[in-house]
């Protein structure tokens, strides 16, 4: 990135995948976009 900072990037798709493995959700996934500079997800499992 141009600040120098790495990111992961992933969508709603990716979050659903990984949590099939073991986990279920604790609550909805959340995005929020913050400043039109980032947005941040909320991804709250819970393990089997």
């Amino acid at each position: 990135m141009p600040d120098g900072t790495e990111r992961f990037i992933v969508d709603e798709q990716i979050l659903k995948d990984a949590t099939k493995v073991s986990t279920a959700l604790s609550e909805p996934i959340k995005t929020t976009n913050v400043e039109n500079l980032r947005c941040m997800t909320t991804w709250v499992l819970v393990r089997d």
